[in-house]
């Protein structure tokens, strides 16, 4: 028989899940008595005599005995108050019988059977007997002993295990609300879900609950940390494996991400074999992007299922706070502060709530600066402005190095190896150490001072140094793009790795003015010289010893063209020269040909004109006609499109009939319709070579809006249209079950 590790509860989960095992075992409605933590009733059943069964609830795993006694002596005065025909006392503490007989003869004559005094191991019946109460409370499929001893040794990587360890301590915050069922059956259907939303809202902690809910069901969980070669790596077709890859399209340099289809595919395959699940998470604009701008991901029709703040209803808000309060190492001042004049109420109603908001200011490594007295106003003032946090932290809580390091990450990519990383932070901040050593022991110092606030660490053995979340990554490059002098120290100090232009060019100012012109041409310049640098590593233990490429030189060729666009000035001429120049030697070498390259030559072909193009356009006619196969075209598309010269003219009469023929669907009518319509666009564009339709769009966003309305009239959870009146009373009962839920702390 399972047994469950219950310490994962809060006070208020505990009573909850006896709520609904007694409601099973009785076969009777029972009740949450809300009007306050001493009248001596959590739990009752009342019909027409008062009071008729008494149930009272207390959490005193890990406890002694003697301190259930205690709090049972101090409860007895109330019982005798209250009379109940009844009363039965649940308790997380393991009992043998001569402690049940002690609270048996305590409780004398109201509890009227040791059976009615349910510990830990009745409790662990009750849960194996009814099936449906453990399926409805998440934490205890994911915390029985068997299922943590399967999920803590069924990973290949140490990586993968390290991450289950995190999944499992954040599933003790977690409250589960109707995007879980949702999607869960979007998974469940079509093997695979992207889970997005805004920035904070709670995407990568559902995905974490959803892998631990599959690993239940034997699934081999594999966390991809830094791109889809690593689930290509350990598919195995004969295990049953689920795949999680947590901010795929990352929140920069997306047309890195979309240069190959590699991830589509993997969705493609993963959609199709029985044994292996993919869950994947990402900001919904950016996968509004990535439809817009890779032809793969328009035509996949990927499934979502978004996380919205109006998923979240005032309760589960509530219990969300409650449970980060509870699981917390704050002092009791901090606990107190948010219960005084009901400040728990003005941040469960906040109209930015973001569990984010509340996971950090509930963390007291966090708040420590922050006296008990202004931890109400504060926790406001983050949900207000959530880069509050992240600014008075950087600026008041960092030590100088640690700051260096924030600083510098936010000029890379998304993750870095730890040993490149070192090396440029010694390049651009060594003075004030006497040696080596020295900076040597400042550098971990001001590691360890970040992880697990600002940053973390990834990769297979650890050594992937990254942002802890994506906001950290919004504040930096918002925060340098307002200061020059840090832009003109990092790009003053010697470049070793060609990523070091990366998130420097994004903080460029975008005003057309000549400072700003002279600027972006100076960059632009000095990336020409540098286009060979060495891409940073992000992991070391490949077994190809030679640097990961992660961008192609036509997609260097193509930021640096992306930069100097609209200036007219002698030196931008200059870099476009040599942007032709560099075209031409790389044509003649092994590339890859993909969008990069198509965008390089027709913006090159409209300054310089087709003849200056001539040996490239030759090159590459050449290797369309070496093609073998419909695959090795395909990825030559939009190459061939430049090339080919057809008739725009031509394509939009034809795009424009086939407008004409879809309005015979009724768009409007059904979601049956709407696909189909959908269907006929894609091919069309698919066979004229087309990679955008407006009609598309409008069809894709009409299906959007009624699948939405379709799930909201299937959820339990929908919300109806109240009268002001029932709104009211609504509001008012909620109240009383929060005030119920902060009176247990």
């Amino acid at each position: 028989m399972a047994s469950y590790d219950l310490k994962n509860l809060s006070a208020y989960d505990f009573e909850l899940l006896a709520k609904d095992l007694l409601e099973k075992e009785l076969k009777l409605p029972l009740e949450s008595f809300s009007v306050g933590k001493d009248q001596g009733i959590d739990i009752r059943y009342s019909s027409a005599k008062k009071n008729q069964i008494v149930i009272q609830c207390k959490h005193y795993i890990g406890s002694k005995l003697s301190d259930l006694l205690t709090a049972a002596t101090h409860e007895l005065p109330k019982v005798k108050l209250l009379q109940p025909d009844r009363y039965i006392l649940v308790t997380s503490l393991g009992l043998l019988p001569d402690a049940k007989d002690k609270l048996k003869d305590l409780f004398s004559p109201y509890i009227q059977s040791t059976q009615d005094i349910i510990g830990y191991e009745a409790l662990n019946d009750l849960i194996s007997t009814h099936k449906d109460v453990e399926r409805k409370h998440y934490k205890l499929w994911m915390t029985s002993t068997e299922v943590l001893k399967y999920i803590l040794h069924s990973a290949v990587y140490s990586r993968s295990k390290i991450d289950q360890i995190a999944m499992l301590r954040k599933a003790q915050i977690y409250v589960q609300n109707r995007t879980f069922g949702r999607a869960l059956k979007i998974l469940g259907k079509n093997h695979y879900c992207i889970i997005s939303g805004v920035p904070g809202i709670g995407k990568t902690t559902l995905a974490e609950v959803l892998a631990l809910k599959y690993q239940t069901r034997g699934y081999e969980l594999i966390t991809v940390s830094l791109n889809i070669d690593d689930a290509y790596r350990v598919l195995d077709e004969e295990k049953k494996q689920l795949f999680l890859f947590d901010d795929f399209l990352g929140s920069t340099f997306l047309e890195d991400r979309l240069k190959d289809n590699s991830v589509v595919r993997f969705i493609e395959h993963v959609a199709k074999a029985k044994n292996k699940r993919f869950i994947l998470t990402t900001r919904e604009y950016i996968l509004k992007q990535a439809i817009e701008q890779s032809e793969g991901y328009a035509r996949a029709q990927l499934k979502k299922c978004i996380v919205k703040q109006e998923h979240y209803t005032r309760k589960v808000k509530a219990h969300i706070l409650y449970n980060h309060l509870y699981f917390s190492n704050l002092s009791s001042d901090y606990r107190a502060a948010l219960t005084v004049d009901r400040n728990y109420l003005k941040i469960v109603d906040h109209k930015t709530f973001s569990p984010r908001i509340i996971e950090w200011m509930t963390n007291e490594l966090n708040v420590r600066n922050i006296p008990p007295a202004e931890y109400s106003d504060q926790f406001l003032d983050a949900l207000d402005n959530p880069k509050v946090i992240w600014k008075i932290a950087f600026e008041r809580h960092l030590s100088p190095q640690a700051r260096s390091v924030v600083l510098l990450l936010g000029f890379l990519y998304d993750s870095v190896d730890i040993n490149d990383f070192a090396v440029l932070l010694r390049s651009w901040k060594s003075d004030g150490f006497h040696d080596q050593v020295e900076w040597n022991m400042a550098f971990k110092i001001s590691l360890r001072e970040l992880d697990g606030t600002f940053v973390k660490f990834d990769g297979s053995d650890g050594t992937v140094l990254k942002y802890h979340n994506p906001s950290i990554s919004d504040f930096i490059s918002e925060y340098a793009a307002q200061s020059p002098e840090i832009l003109n120290s990092f790009l003053s100090a010697e470049l070793k790795f060609w990523d070091q232009f990366g998130r420097a060019i994004q903080g460029l100012p975008n005003a057309d003015t000549e400072i700003s012109a002279k600027i972006k041409t100076h960059i632009a310049a000095s990336m020409i010289r540098n286009i060979f640098l060495p891409t940073l590593e992000l992991e070391r233990s490949y077994s190809d010893s030679t640097r990961k490429k992660t961008k192609s030189i036509f997609a260097r060729l193509r930021l640096v063209l992306d930069l100097i666009q609209g200036i007219t000035s002698n030196e931008s001429e200059s870099v476009r020269t040599d942007i032709l120049r560099l075209a031409i030697q790389e044509a003649h070498g092994t590339f890859e040909a993909n969008y990069d390259v198509y965008f390089v030559l027709s913006t090159l072909e409209k300054r310089f004109g087709t003849e200056a193009l001539i040996e490239v356009y030759e090159l590459i006619r050449v290797r369309i006609l070496q093609c073998t196969n419909y695959v090795e075209l395909t990825e030559l598309s939009d190459i061939h499109r430049l090339l080919s010269n057809y008739d725009e003219e031509e394509d939009k009469l034809a795009l424009q009939r086939f407008e004409e023929l879809s309005n015979q669907y009724e768009l409007e009518d059904s979601l049956y319709e709407l696909r189909k319509t959908e269907e006929a666009i894609s091919d069309f564009m698919s066979n004229n070579d087309m990679l955008h339709s407006s009609l598309l769009d409008e069809v894709r966003d009409k299906i959007s809006e009624l699948e939405r309305e379709e799930t909201e009239a299937d959820s339990d959870d929908d919300e109806h249209s109240e009268s002001v009146c029932e709104s009211r009373q609504t509001e008012q009962r909620e109240n009383k079950e929060i005030d119920s839920m902060f009176g247990a702390l």
